[in-house]
């Protein structure tokens, strides 16, 4: 009984003395909790400047090279295209790409003889057309006629002379009168006048009439065009027309037709159309020339697209020919630069596949600008045996001497085209004029001489940062 009770006690303490334990630690908890820690000191750190590499700005006069790139192409270049149709004839030289032509040496001949046949029947037309008009301004035989004409009229009418006196007394002194005044080289006068139908029966009947109007009609045929006029004056020459016909050949170039020189001759040399005739034959004349092909200059062939025996048509490509000796090259200039190349500027061309370097010249700026590069063509002419059409050749223009000007790495300036340049140890953003990019480097002015220009660039630079230069 004792030692049980004497248990319980001992659990009662033990209890309590956990909890003083437990309170205990509480109290100490919070009381360490509630303590403020100590202050450290904080030492402010103080920004040390950067050691920057500086230049010192010399400005001088800078020469400098603008290299530029493009392809030749033959300054003399044809297309050529056949203005007839025929065969493709055999030449010495057959038309292929790489054949060479001096020249004025036939390159091509094309088969002329149908277009040569109507040619010549052109040209005996006109010669039939000058000998009839020959016959029509040369009238003496006419007049010849004309006069044989009228002798038989007045025969005619003596003929009849004693009928009249018999059957018509009343009007035989006047038709006396007309046989006494008839002259064969006069214009005929009109007949007496008759007093009777049985009269006009009488002169109708035998012929007398219409005899007379066939004079008359011969002589208003042959004296209408003598007052055709043509601002000149003179008689027809018919010895041109006659040695034009004699000389004339059908085979030859037609030559030039002689000049009228008389109203008559006039009038006849165009209603028989002799000048429309004569321009159509210059014309064929022309067009025959066509069949055969020569070369326009010295050059060779670069592409051939018919072979002989082959028919050609009008207007189908035969190929290109070029001259090999002067080229051109073209190329794009940013328009910054063009300035830089004027006519007759010297330039230096040099290619990647081709060992050799050549000398050109600008020949011409073109004045279209491209709008989505800003840049300007130029065109250089160049000449060499080992250039070819299509080659690539880099080339290289020295420029004038920019005046007041510095190089400067081209990684200095920033997008707004300004540099830093240090004044009191402290960084400075300086404007400048751009004159030209020169590879790596910016030609550059508005920089005072014996400034400070940073020399590398910094990350992080800013316009007032110190800074310690180091020249």
């Amino acid at each position: 009984m004792t030692n049980l009770s004497n248990n319980k006690i001992l659990r009662k303490g033990s209890i309590i003395l956990g909890l003083i334990v437990l309170v205990g630690g509480v109290f100490i908890s919070n009381k360490i909790g509630t303590r403020k820690a100590p202050k450290k000191e904080v030492k402010q750190a103080q920004s040390s400047p950067d050691y920057v590499q500086i230049m010192v700005a010399k400005n001088a006069s800078i020469q400098s090279q603008v290299s530029i790139n493009g392809m030749l192409s033959a300054k003399e270049k044809i297309e050529m295209y056949a203005d007839v149709t025929g065969t493709l004839r055999p030449t010495d030289k057959d038309f292929r790409e790489g054949v060479y032509y001096d020249e004025g040496e036939i390159m091509m001949m094309i088969d002329d003889e149908e277009a040569r046949f109507n040619l010549e029947a052109q040209k005996s037309q006109l010669k039939a057309a000058v000998t009839a008009l020959i016959d029509d301004i040369n009238d003496n035989s006419q007049r010849l006629d004309l006069q044989a004409q009228k002798t038989k009229l007045k025969g005619l009418i003596l003929s009849v002379l004693y009928d009249l006196e018999s059957d018509f007394p009343d009007n035989f002194m006047a038709w006396k009168s007309y046989v006494d005044g008839f002259d064969i080289n006069r214009n005929i006068q009109a007949l007496p006048k008759t007093r009777t139908n049985r009269e006009q029966y009488f002169i109708d009947a035998r012929g007398i009439s219409d005899q007379y109007l066939s004079i008359k009609s011969r002589e208003e045929n042959l004296s209408k065009y003598d007052s055709y006029s043509t601002g000149t004056y003179g008689t027809t020459d018919i010895q041109k027309w006659k040695n034009y016909v004699s000389d004339f050949d059908v085979k030859k170039s037609i030559k030039q037709l002689p000049t009228p020189t008389s109203g008559r001759e006039q009038f006849f040399y165009a209603s028989r159309n002799l000048e429309n005739q004569y321009l159509n034959i210059k014309s064929r004349e022309k067009n025959l020339s066509k069949y055969i092909i020569f070369a326009p200059f010295a050059g060779v062939v670069t592409e051939s697209n018919i072979n002989p025996g082959a028919l050609v048509r009008n207007g189908q490509k035969l190929g290109e020919f070029i001259s090999p000796y002067a080229y051109e090259l073209e190329a794009t200039v940013p328009l910054e630069e063009v300035g830089f190349f004027k006519p007759g500027s010297p330039v230096r061309l040099t290619s990647d596949a081709v060992i050799g370097e050549w000398s050109g010249k600008v020949a011409r700026v073109g004045k279209s600008i491209d709008a989505s590069t800003q840049t300007q063509k130029i065109f250089i002419r160049v000449s060499g045996t080992d250039l070819n059409e299509g080659m690539f050749l880099n080339g290289y223009v020295t420029t004038e001497k920019i005046d007041n000007a510095m190089a400067v790495a081209r990684k200095l300036l920033n997008d707004k085209k300004e540099l830093y340049i240090v004044e009191n140890n402290k960084l400075k953003l300086q404007p400048i004029e751009l004159v030209k990019y020169d590879g790596n480097n910016a030609i550059i002015k508005g920089i005072a001489e014996g400034a400070k220009v940073l020399a590398q660039p910094i990350l992080g630079s800013y316009d007032g940062m110190p800074v310690k230069a180091i020249e």
